[in-house]
């Protein structure tokens, strides 16, 4: 497929699969998950789920930070 300026810059397989999951976490979000509900649900299912300062800490945490900053940051700006 080409367009007057060129081919069509198509995501790769691995950005596919990246923007379907922002895609789950933002309907996650809009639904009124919480970061815990997204990372032991949908990013790390089979992780035993952390409480308390554990949680607070943890590098899942900050991943799920990260993780639902993306998808609201594709919205805003596009």
């Amino acid at each position: 497929m080409r367009t007057r300026s060129g081919p069509v810059a198509l995501p790769s397989s691995r950005q596919r699969i990246r923007l379907a999951q922002l895609l789950i976490i933002d309907d996650a979000l809009a639904e009124g998950a919480s970061a815990r509900d997204i990372v032991f649900g949908i990013v790390f299912p089979n992780h035993a789920v952390l409480v308390g300062a554990m949680w607070k800490g943890s590098s899942e945490r900050r991943h799920a930070m990260r993780l639902i900053a993306a998808p609201r940051r594709l919205v805003c700006v596009g």
